[in-house]
């Protein structure tokens, strides 16, 4: 595959990629993967609604998927991986949480005849999907707003064009010595990075998102990054978690600053809620 090639969104080999991995582990283990967790989990409890029917889209191994159930919504849980859908159901039924899912679907977010229109009163597309469909992010999100019943909503999560260089700083400091060879001025100047190793992405900046779901008719109520101000920061959540009243801290501190500017930018992930117009 040439490198502009690579710039393309490759449904097989992001499913490829996922049937080997045990995602459900990813937020188990340091006190910084649980605080991103609560996060996550604190979004879902604030706009899930007991009888709704939501889409979990790109659902994973069904994290959120269980908190949604607990909540008393009616879930459909969609991924790309059938290993993870797979996991997803395991952890679904041994939880007892079975009754409120309409079904499991392995499907492609960029076109999903599987789903008749109108259907959902909430579409959640966690874990930067309208990122990794990259080119094909247009087709997602008008897929997305096909599925949704009138007046239905949105709760997405898409990468950081600027914040994913802190990331960079603290997982892999020798990068910078290459800037070129990882597209660290393309990400910069167009948030394109057509990642040699995976897949192409797509990195948003909180405007970009912000036109991105207007143009495709969808009115944002809230935007802001998550983690924000704390994004990889991990040594400090091995003590801070041992504290409820710490946590509890960070917690507000995060919901204060999270949509300022200087810092909606400079998080790990991007979040709207959306209504479909």
């Amino acid at each position: 595959m040439t490198e502009w090639e690579n710039r393309y969104y490759d449904s097989e080999k992001i499913k490829n990629t996922f049937e080997r991995l045990d995602e459900w582990k990813r937020f188990e283990g340091s006190g910084y993967n649980k605080f991103v967790l609560e996060l996550h989990l604190r979004e879902v409890r604030r706009h899930v609604k007991k009888g709704q029917r939501v889409l979990d889209l790109g659902c994973g191994p069904g994290r959120f998927s269980m908190e949604m159930l607990k909540l008393g919504a009616r879930v459909m849980l969609a991924d790309i991986s059938p290993k993870q859908l797979g996991i997803a159901k395991r952890k679904i039924e041994k939880a007892k949480l079975g009754k409120g899912v309409e079904g499991y679907h392995v499907l492609d977010a960029t076109n999903m005849p599987e789903i008749d229109d109108s259907q959902y009163d909430l579409v959640v597309a966690y874990g930067g999907l309208l990122s990794f469909v990259a080119n094909k992010r247009h087709d997602a999100i008008k897929e997305i707003r096909r599925v949704l019943k009138p007046r239905g909503h949105l709760l997405a999560e898409v990468m950081c064009q600027y914040g994913v260089f802190r990331e960079v700083l603290v997982e892999a400091p020798e990068m910078f010595k290459e800037p070129a060879k990882y597209n660290f001025w393309e990400v910069l100047e167009t948030g394109e990075q057509p990642w040699s190793k995976f897949w192409a992405l797509h990195f948003y900046t909180a405007d970009e998102f912000n036109v991105f779901l207007a143009d495709n008719e969808f009115a944002v109520k809230e935007l802001f990054s998550m983690p924000s101000i704390f994004y990889a920061h991990k040594e400090p959540f091995g003590k801070i978690i041992r504290s409820k009243k710490a946590m509890e801290s960070v917690y507000r501190i995060e919901e204060h600053v999270r949509d300022k500017p200087g810092i909606i930018d400079a998080g790990q992930y991007l979040i709207a809620y959306a209504r479909k117009n």
